[in-house]
């Protein structure tokens, strides 16, 4: 005779996949571009909204990039 096992849900949050349309804001994108290149500080690592937040100047960001995408 068969028996019913309840099912658990995984542990942690639900993750969307759904991909939503956007348009580039292109002028945007270019002032925070600019604005990370101006930057005096290398490297800035902080806690915002329950997440931790880096910020860094262009050179530092695109060779943390380049190192990320070699894992």
């Amino acid at each position: 005779m068969a028996t019913l096992v309840p099912v658990v849900p995984p542990a942690g949050p639900i993750i969307d996949t759904e991909a939503q349309p956007y348009t580039l804001n292109v002028d945007s994108v270019l002032i925070k571009k600019l604005k990370a290149a101006r930057r005096n500080i290398s490297l800035e690592v902080h806690y915002k909204q329950g997440s931790f937040v880096i910020d860094a100047d262009l050179a530092t960001f695109e060779l943390l990039k380049r190192d990320m995408q070699d894992c």
